[in-house]
């Protein structure tokens, strides 16, 4: 019996050793654990002990700096935003009174200027009436050849006297219609043209080489130009008589459609003068400065020379004194006294 169990008592023995084995083994990783746990704990708390010290002496240094910074940040920014909206304010009050300032019923002389032969002349010329109360605009488009006494250049094509500059313009046109204008604009005459064919007569103001009207004012005048309506624009042609001489068209107003047209549009009533005689000089001898020796006797004795050329040809042998209507007889019998010749 003894040696029978003598082998179990061996083996229990055996296993009793690993299992003691197996738990100190197991212990002593426990205590390593524990160990290096308490190691990572120390080494963070340092760690963040460090760092939360470096941010507080920072801000202790740096802080006040900082907020001074942020602080005059927000002043600088804060100033900008005023002096924005202190130039948004200016601008509206700007365009406010501009809008105030502008004439609600006035009188403009639109020009529109073509250079030629280096001279520049003025094709086309309107004076126009805006009146933004009614919302209308009326105004009379006046021929460039049509023929008036232009101060500085006597009897002349009015589109002659812009080679003296816009003020002879200007004047020529109030003399005709003894109407003053408020306002001056040339432009080009393409684009004159193209506000006569599309009736857009916010383009003078949109496309004014020269002008008198101040930048705000013109912008002010193609916005309310800009809303009246087609209908309520009209644009006639000056009432002239229409002349041919020598294949030349001329025009001269007719004085008394004219002043009905002034009564119309301005309500005005201009008195109707008796035009002199006018007269155009044909130069038929060849002979230089003949037609200005004849226009130098003919102008003191009330006729106006209106047009000095040569005639077509140098053949004529005798002077000839043409009338075309039969009320002209008269004056051609004076022109002949005068002269001595005819």
């Amino acid at each position: 019996m003894g040696d029978f169990f003598k082998p179990l008592e061996e083996e229990t023995e055996r296993t009793s050793r690993l299992e003691a084995l197996g738990e100190a083994k197991t212990e002593r990783r426990r205590r390593l654990a524990i160990i290096l746990t308490s190691v990572f704990l120390v080494l963070a708390v340092a760690v963040g002990g460090f760092f939360a010290f470096r941010a507080l002496a920072g801000k202790r240094t740096a802080g006040p700096e900082r907020t001074a910074k942020h602080q005059n940040t927000v002043e600088t920014k804060r100033g900008e935003d005023k002096q924005q909206q202190g130039a948004r304010e200016d601008q509206r009050q700007d365009s406010t009174d501009t809008a105030a300032q502008i004439k609600q019923v006035a009188n403009v002389l639109i020009v529109g200027v073509q250079e030629q032969n280096g001279h520049k002349q003025a094709r086309g010329i309107l004076f126009a009436k805006i009146d933004l109360l009614s919302g209308t605009i009326q105004g009379i488009n006046i021929p460039e050849k049509t023929y008036l006494n232009i101060t500085g250049l006597g009897l002349d094509q009015i589109g002659a006297s812009f080679s003296l500059g816009m003020d002879s313009t200007k004047k020529a046109v109030e003399d005709l219609l003894h109407v003053p204008a408020d306002s001056y604009i040339t432009m080009h005459y393409e684009d004159f043209e193209y506000m006569i064919s599309e009736n857009t007569f916010q383009t003078a103001f949109d496309k004014a080489v020269e002008t008198n009207l101040f930048e705000g004012e013109k912008k002010e005048y193609s916005k309310q130009v800009a809303r009246i309506m087609p209908a309520k624009i009209n644009i006639v042609p000056l009432p002239v008589k229409f002349v041919s001489i020598n294949g030349e068209p001329y025009y001269q107003p007719n004085n008394e459609e004219v002043g009905r047209l002034l009564t119309a549009l301005w309500g005005i009533k201009v008195e109707v003068k008796t035009d002199n005689a006018r007269v155009i000089i044909l130069n038929g001898a060849g002979l230089p400065g003949a037609g200005r020796v004849i226009s130098d006797k003919l102008t003191p004795n009330g006729f106006m020379v209106i047009d000095i050329k040569n005639a077509s040809s140098f053949n004529y042998q005798k002077t000839e004194i043409v009338a075309y209507k039969e009320e002209y007889m008269d004056k051609a019998k004076q022109i002949q006294q005068l002269l001595g010749i005819g």
